[in-house]
């Protein structure tokens, strides 16, 4: 059985800015304190796959799946790009990120 982790943060920030921020992968480098750069083929569609870049220097491949515009998306890592499991969180202005611990898929949803 899979343990779940997860964490969420309270904002006054619109969902569309949130989104916003999320969706443009160049700029998570800068809120992100674990990651150095995204290096992404194909845009924030499902499908679409490329490589976190650590500020520890690892490098982990990962795949967008399930991406609904303004509303969540979820990113598939390490053997879990071949399979899924499903972990969701929401509630109103609220950012979610929650993690199955194998296999791994994040999954985040904004509260509307």
């Amino acid at each position: 059985m899979a343990r779940e982790y997860g964490t969420s943060v309270e904002t006054t920030a619109s969902p569309d800015k949130v989104w916003r921020v999320w969706s443009d992968m160049s700029t998570w480098g800068g809120w992100n304190p674990n990651v150095s750069t995204m290096d992404w083929d194909g845009g924030f569609v499902s499908g679409s796959t490329g490589v976190m870049n650590t500020k520890s220097g690892q490098h982990h491949k990962m795949q967008l799946v399930d991406v609904q515009p303004g509303r969540g998306f979820a990113l598939l890592t390490g053997s879990c790009l071949a399979r899924s499991s499903d972990s969701t969180a929401a509630s109103s202005r609220r950012v979610a990120r929650r993690r199955s611990a194998r296999p791994s898929r994040w999954a985040v949803h904004l509260g509307r």
